[in-house]
């Protein structure tokens, strides 16, 4: 800043240029022509700055936008009682286990006479009812196999893996009953 502050002063009294030699005035030119090219290099410089600092500001906030899609994404497919698959997603992933022909079993749960839990103890402890039967089949399976709530009391279970046999099949569903 002080080279441009010299060149301005040497530009404001003129009257400096009279008598210099044709040296002293193409140095004069040329300080001139540096001032320019400094200025003009600053410029850019700050330019860039700027850009860079929108590109990185704009990247995070891309960034909170994929998660926040992400986050509604996974809200939209679970039940938000018992935080398992809602029937939408369930059947979604029973599609697409069935064409890869890895389910190996179905299974349909409901709690009995719901209905008078509910009206003897209240919805609230219905809702805990809920809450226990899908905490209990996500302890029962594993985190491969597929668990939903069809709506109001009904649970499907999915068991995936083409490597399960019959008996523990069966010794899972046994595991679920107790």
């Amino acid at each position: 800043t002080l080279f441009a502050v010299l060149i301005i002063f040497l530009s404001v009294y003129p009257v400096m240029y009279y008598n210099r030699s044709i040296y002293e005035l193409i140095e004069i030119v040329i300080a001139y022509v540096l001032m320019v090219v400094i200025y003009y290099v600053f410029y850019i410089t700050i330019q860039n700055t700027m850009q860079k600092y929108e590109l990185i500001h704009s990247g995070e906030l891309m960034n909170e936008k994929l998660n926040a899609m992400e986050k509604y994404k996974q809200l939209s497919e679970i039940d938000m009682l018992t935080e398992v698959l809602n029937r939408r997603a369930f059947q979604e992933q029973a599609q697409c286990n069935l064409k890869s022909s890895q389910v190996i079993a179905f299974m349909m749960i409901d709690i009995d006479n719901f209905k008078q839990i509910n009206d003897k103890f209240g919805h609230d402890i219905g809702d805990q009812a809920l809450k226990t039967l899908a905490t209990t089949l996500k302890s029962s399976f594993r985190s491969c196999d597929n668990i939903g709530r069809m709506g109001g009391d009904e649970f499907a279970v999915l068991l995936n893996n083409e490597k399960m046999n019959k008996e523990q099949i069966m010794k899972k569903i046994v595991d679920f009953k107790q």
